[in-house]
């Protein structure tokens, strides 16, 4: 991960790099949680809950 501030603004950036090993994650350069063949890992999850047959039960206003 390299990460920078700039002294412009005043706000710090963090960069990861994409590693291409099986398996890992990375975050692109939107600021999205991907893997490594670059499927966003939301739309993995999401995915794998409806092959699962899991459902997630939310509390009130969530």
């Amino acid at each position: 991960m390299l990460t920078e501030k700039d002294l412009a603004t005043n706000t710090i950036g963090a960069y990861e790099f994409m590693s291409n090993q099986r398996g890992q994650t990375y975050i692109d350069d939107d600021g999205d949680l991907k893997a490594d063949d670059g499927q966003p890992v939301d739309v993995i999850e999401k995915e794998m809950q409806k092959k699962n047959n899991v459902h997630q039960l939310k509390r009130g206003n969530e």
